[in-house]
């Protein structure tokens, strides 16, 4: 009679097991099915997020220009660029991250404050905060889009080997500000 127990009980945990592993690998093939559409859909999004990004660094070094723009011209350039970012990430939500949302829309906002700063040295420390933020949106916007990994991968691929006196000052740079550069 044991012998009849464990055989029910072999059977239906096969079975289970079975069926288990039969929606792991259908729920594995959908996303396979899906991947590179999402991907490619991605790709473009943060491309064109990347693209925003860049010009907003432009309109954000002529906003923080001492004597360039008085503060309303300075105020309505620097909001055009935030204004559109922040239409783009609400409109392209669906395939973002929440966080870089925040912080592409928030790097440029303040900006056009800097002009305003009479001491020469918080000027300077305020104008490198939007650099560094700008940089720093730019650099998550090519890891999480996956445009970093796939350049490393085709480096490896290639096993190209750049060097200059200027690549090499960069390297030096990005390892003692804790960045990955190359």
């Amino acid at each position: 009679m044991d012998a009849a127990w464990i055989g029910v009980a072999g059977g239906l945990s096969g079975v289970l097991l079975g069926s288990v592993l039969t929606e792991a690998f259908r729920r594995s093939q959908r996303i396979e099915a899906y991947a590179p559409k999402v991907f490619e859909k991605r790709l473009q999004i943060y491309e064109e997020l990347f693209h925003k990004m860049v010009e907003g660094q432009t309109v954000a070094g002529e906003v923080m220009e001492v004597g360039k723009h008085n503060q309303n011209e300075r105020h309505a350039l620097i909001s055009t660029v935030v204004l559109d970012l922040a239409a783009y990430c609400d409109k392209n939500g669906f395939y973002l991250s929440e966080e870089l949302t925040l912080h592409c829309t928030g790097t440029f906002m303040g900006a056009e404050e800097v002009a305003d700063i009479k001491d020469p040295h918080e000027r300077e420390e305020a104008a490198g905060r939007v650099r560094r933020d700008a940089g720093n949106a730019i650099r998550m916007l090519r890891g999480e889009a996956g445009v970093e990994r796939i350049n490393r991968y085709f480096g490896k691929v290639t096993r190209a080997k750049l060097s200059s006196p200027m690549i090499e000052e960069y390297r030096r740079l990005s390892k003692e500000a804790g960045h990955p550069g190359f």
